[in-house]
């Protein structure tokens, strides 16, 4: 079945478990990896022996039915799956896998990066792995595209730079896509936010408060922004904008749209700014943005300010007030005959309320503040409502998005009610 010719001068003197399965990489993934389809475990097994047999240093090496499962294992793993790390990917409790040698391999587990006993054989087995996961992604990468990103098939996100633009063998990302449900009870559980704040926030979306989640990496800005639409009406049109889809909305009527890459001829680039144009047409009563980093920014306030209100997107800042600089900084950036003040004015006028979430250095995601963002007497203001060193410190009367609550329908006795709860857990 298998014509294996390996040069016996190159067989180590006390062959190991890494040897054997070293040779059969040598040896049976570079004939036989196009057609693993048709390759069982049971053709693997007669390889090893094969090798065994043909290999006079492996003359009287008995390899046990546990040898022979951990060398199919890995092998399997090297041609159609993940290969080291292959555990990691189906771990929960970790949220990135990051590469940053063959031999340097860390993930970021429960909020914490550590550090794994795993590695790749080599240089060659590290490019190998990085070849194939990117052709699931139909992506491709080499000297003059050396940073390249893509989805793998279960929705998580991929970044691969090689040299010149590293100085290691390679850097590979992924950020996994989780298929664990977050739900208002897990947030509240996890200590990220007070069940009367959540309450008010979902009282804001229900109102069709238009909302900016920002925060830093890792902080939880999606997984937040999944459980505040679970709020939105389920008679509303939802239509979701991502680079690469994250979004697990808790409603019955959402639309899910996509951007993409040019491909390696430089043609079939879709941007977000494209699908948020496209969105506008699309009759949807809210629109959601994954994340806003360049010229899409334009486009969203101009949607949230032309009848698509309560929306919603996220922003990296290092502060809810910060969040306001970055989107203006964006906003002119992309389109510089806006001046400061019209800026301004577009600003105030389409954001209700900015919410900054953190990750702590010992990985706990918790809400730092929630602000408030309004246009008056021809100034952009930003008030902070909630923080968590000062946890009620505005004025209800004084409050443009309690205003703005009561102008499109929540009632006054909810609302005196939640803040007596909201004062009440303070004085607490």
């Amino acid at each position: 079945m298998f014509n294996f010719k390996i040069n016996n001068d190159n067989a180590p003197e006390s062959p190991s478990l890494l040897d054997v399965k070293g040779l059969l990489h040598d040896k049976v993934i570079e004939e036989l990896e196009e057609n693993f389809t048709n390759f069982n475990e049971l053709d693997l097994a007669i390889a090893v022996r094969a090798i065994s047999q043909e290999i006079e240093f492996f003359d009287g090496l008995d390899l046990s039915d546990l040898q022979i499962s951990q060398i199919i294992s890995a092998v399997a793993d090297d041609l159609s799956g993940y290969g080291p790390i292959a555990p990691y990917m189906i771990d929960e409790n970790i949220s990135d896998i990051l590469i940053n040698d063959f031999n340097d391999i860390w993930v970021d587990k429960q909020g914490r990066l550590v550090k794994t006993p795993s590695s790749f054989d080599n240089p060659k087995h590290l490019l190998r792995f990085i070849e194939r996961a990117l052709n699931q992604c139909g992506k491709q990468t080499n000297t003059l595209s050396p940073v390249v990103d893509g989805k793998l098939p279960d929705g998580s996100r991929l970044n691969v730079i090689i040299p010149p633009a590293c100085t290691t063998t390679a850097i590979v990302s992924i950020r996994k896509f989780s298929h664990k449900t977050i739900t208002k009870s897990y947030l509240i559980q996890s200590g990220l936010i007070d069940s009367n704040w959540l309450e008010f926030l979902e009282c804001a979306v229900e109102a069709g408060a238009n909302i900016v989640v920002s925060g830093n990496a890792g902080a939880g800005k999606t997984s937040f922004l999944n459980v505040l639409s679970s709020a939105i009406s389920e008679n509303e049109r939802v239509v979701t904008i991502e680079e690469s889809s994250e979004l697990k909305l808790h409603h019955n009527h959402v639309v899910q749209l996509e951007a993409h890459s040019a491909n390696s001829d430089d043609k079939g680039s879709i941007s977000l700014s494209e699908l948020v144009k496209a969105a506008l047409r699309m009759r949807a009563d809210r629109v959601i943005i994954g994340e806003v980093r360049s010229s899409e920014v334009i486009d969203m306030l101009q949607a949230m300010s032309c009848g698509h209100q309560g929306s919603m997107t996220t922003v990296h800042a290092n502060s809810a007030y910060d969040a306001i600089s970055r989107i203006s900084t964006l906003t002119q950036l992309h389109n510089q005959q806006f001046s400061s003040d019209h800026i301004d004015a577009l600003i105030g006028s389409c954001l209700q309320l900015i919410i900054h979430l953190i990750r702590d250095s010992d990985g706990k995601r918790k809400l730092k503040s929630i602000g408030e963002v309004y246009y008056e007497e021809g100034t952009l203001k930003f008030r902070t409502l909630y923080s968590d060193t000062d946890r009620f410190i505005f004025d209800k009367s004084e409050s443009a998005i309690i205003k703005f609550m009561r102008m499109r329908g929540i009632e006054e006795s909810r609302l005196e009610a939640l803040f007596q709860n909201i004062e009440g857990s303070d004085d607490d």
